[in-house]
């Protein structure tokens, strides 16, 4: 079992970042949301804790690091296109940090954990289509993001 303690401080950290900026990729994905995409991912953070809660790396990270108790660390302004290489990276070394010492059980969490607050957030907001027909709650840009979300955290791989 893994534990907080066998994280350094900037490794911890990156395990919270990572969903944060998966999250924020795909409400960036396409465009409205804004407030109801913030509500979401905060209480796709806390259901996280609900849901992941057997897994004690998973609660740990879901405790230790949500977001509304970090610290700000000031507002900066990106392009879309960073975010999502961002989000991108970021997932990529959660994935590998974890696969390096956490057990196959916590790194599959951790994978559900980051696509939980994703789809959380996407489903947040609803696309409205031509006059209101053929409205979808998650665009295809939102999609698309969780997609390529999914493939940097190696969703669904050995």
């Amino acid at each position: 079992m893994t534990r907080r303690e066998s994280f350094k401080a900037a490794e911890w950290t990156l395990l919270g970042d990572a969903p944060l900026a998966a999250g924020a990729a795909v409400a960036l994905a396409s465009p409205g949301g804004g407030r109801s995409e913030a509500e979401a991912m905060m209480k796709g953070w806390r259901a996280a804790g609900e849901h992941f809660a057997q897994i004690e790396l998973g609660a740990e990270i879901v405790a230790w690091l949500d977001p509304e108790r970090r610290p700000e660390s000031g507002a900066a302004r990106y392009a879309y296109a960073s975010i999502v290489d961002e989000a991108v990276d970021l997932c990529s070394r959660a994935v590998a940090l974890l696969r390096e010492r956490a057990t196959p059980e916590e790194l599959d969490a951790y994978r559900e954990f980051v696509i939980h607050l994703a789809e959380h957030v996407a489903w947040a907001h609803n696309e409205a289509g031509l006059f209101g027909v053929a409205a979808q709650s998650m665009s295809l840009d939102e999609r698309a993001m969780m997609s390529t979300i999914a493939r940097a955290l190696g969703y669904g791989k050995p």
